[in-house]
Order: structure tokens, then C-alpha cells, then sequence
């Protein structure tokens, strides 16, 4: 195994890594080019994939339950402080191909996000966990940018929970 792709697919991705992973032909031996991709975006049934929820919404209610609204609300802000600063470690580590590091604020990230509910997130920080020096050098600045639009979508979650949570204590 000399490389892994998860889902969803990206056509992009899939090429570079045939590229990287397929040897050089010879000029005389090399096939004939192949016709453009068509872009799936433009077929009359293609229908984007669904996100899932950015946070279990049952855990936060398990949360809740065990300390109460103080204690969501204070651990709520902790995790978004700190997946923060853990975010931008992991793409200063991706962009100094400081793989020991990136596996290490990935790690962290990961539980943080299994303890909040946040599927998303601790998803893409298990893919990680075996990322190697080539893999990080090749898609590291990719990595850290999903991660930081997933933290974001996370954040935006945990942040209107509360908000809907404090409306209905508010008409009660």
C-alpha cells in the first residue's frame, strides 16, 4: 500500500496520485492522449453529497446532562480556543513537512473533537494519524485547509446550539 484516498473522491486528487504512483512510460510506448474529463458537476442527475451533522447533537445533550449548562457553555469555549490554536500548529507543522508534529496536534485535535460530537472533524484527524513525510509535503497545505473549514462549520455549530439553547431557557 503506497497511498490512500478516502472518500469522497476527488477526481484531481485521484489523477495526482495515479501520476506519482504509476511509472513514467517511454515516449514511443505511451498511449495515445486520452479526451478531457468531463466535469461531474454537469451531468443533469449529479447531486452534491450531503454533509454530515457537524456536531452529534445527542452528545452535547450527554454533555448537558452530566454538568449542566455552565459546564457545556465553559467547555464549549475551551474546545474552540484551543482546536483553534491546534489548527494553526498543524498547518505551521504541514508547511514545515514536520510530520511528527502534524501527527501529534492532529492526535490532540482528534480527541478534543470525540469529546464536543464533532464526527466531522475527528474524521479527518484519524485519516492522519499514519500521514508519512511524502503525503505531507504532497497535500499538507490541502490537509490544514480542510481541517480549518471543518473547525469553522464546527465552531458555527457549537455556537448556534448555544444561542438556541439560551433563546428557549430565555422564553421558559
Amino acid at each position: 500500500m503506497d497511498a490512500c484516498l478516502t472518500k469522497p473522491i476527488e477526481p484531481l486528487r485521484l489523477l495526482e496520485v495515479i501520476d506519482r504512483m504509476v511509472p513514467v512510460e517511454a515516449e514511443d510506448d505511451a498511449p495515445a492522449p486520452a479526451q478531457a474529463v468531463t466535469d461531474i458537476t454537469s451531468h443533469p442527475r449529479f447531486r452534491p453529497a450531503t454533509a454530515l451533522p457537524a456536531i452529534d447533537l445527542r452528545v452535547l445533550g450527554e454533555l448537558e446532562a452530566l454538568g449542566g449548562k455552565p459546564f457545556l457553555a465553559e467547555l464549549i469555549k475551551e474546545f474552540i480556543n484551543d482546536a483553534g490554536v491546534l489548527v494553526q500548529s498543524i498547518a505551521a507543522s504541514a508547511a514545515a513537512v514536520d510530520v511528527r508534529m502534524f501527527r501529534d496536534q492532529a492526535h490532540a485535535l482528534r480527541s478534543g473533537a470525540a469529546n464536543i460530537g464533532a464526527k466531522g472533524l475527528y474524521d479527518l484527524c484519524l485519516q492522519w494519524r499514519q500521514i508519512n513525510e511524502g503525503e505531507l509535503q504532497l497535500d499538507g497545505r490541502r490537509h490544514a485547509e480542510r481541517l480549518s473549514a471543518e473547525l469553522e462549520r464546527v465552531r458555527d455549530a457549537l455556537l448556534h446550539y448555544q444561542t438556541t439553547a439560551e433563546q428557549s431557557e430565555n422564553l421558559n
